[in-house]
């Protein structure tokens, strides 16, 4: 029983050093959809048919260097850039690094190439590269768009967005037709008008006046 379960604490123990130790799945490719013949001819250094003649490893210039292979081409038919009549092209040594394998020699290809500042001739499996049985749908707009190869594409066009809207007009507030008036400005000073006295102030002040006159002229 001890024996038992010793062995199995032992294999427990083992799971997570298998787990880790165990090789995971490389990942695959990954590319952007490749626009038409015309466009990916555009932005390629070099355009041509060749068929296959050998494979080799290619240098590997550190311990840590991604492995590369070299592809020799007898090119066939160019219909953009200046190639001499044999090609080397180099790629990713596995298709999860987006390397190309063209099969057997004197397989045919029509080759979408980048080449590098080196002078050094690139594919890979994001390129329009093609079997060149599968290739003339290609080969015909090329021919079509021969002069147009070495012009760059043309930028996306752009959504024009039009004339900016006016601002709106400030809202003014609406008259009110019942406002109160104004308030009368305060009187101020001791001054008496006949407004401010009323007409029973204005005859009570004649008839004193009038009284004052009577008794004066019997003093006389």
């Amino acid at each position: 029983m001890r024996r038992l379960f010793a062995v199995s604490v032992l294999s427990l123990a083992l799971i997570p050093a298998a787990v880790v130790l165990a090789p995971t799945e490389a990942q695959a490719c990954s590319c952007i959809r490749s626009p038409g013949a015309v466009e990916s001819a555009r932005d390629a250094d070099a355009v041509f048919t060749a068929k296959l003649l050998a494979v080799a490893d290619g240098p590997q210039p550190g311990p840590h260097a991604m492995q590369t292979k070299i592809f020799t081409f007898e090119v066939q038919r160019t219909f953009k850039g200046q190639l001499d009549a044999k090609i080397n092209i180099e790629t990713a040594d596995n298709s999860a690094a987006c390397g190309r394998a063209y099969g057997d020699p004197d397989s045919e290809w029509l080759i979408y190439a980048r080449i590098d500042d080196k002078g050094q001739a690139r594919d890979n499996l994001c390129s329009r590269t093609t079997a060149l049985a599968d290739a003339a749908a290609d080969i015909e707009a090329l021919d079509a768009n021969a002069d147009t190869l070495d012009q760059p594409n043309e930028p996306p066009p752009t959504t024009d967005p039009g004339p900016a809207e006016p601002e709106p007009e400030p809202i003014q507030p609406e008259a009110v037709d019942n406002a109160p008036e104004p308030a009368a400005p305060s009187k101020k000073g001791c001054s008496v008008t006949a407004t401010d006295i009323g007409g029973g102030g204005l005859a009570t002040i004649l008839g004193f006046g009038l009284l004052l006159s009577v008794s004066r002229r019997r003093r006389d």
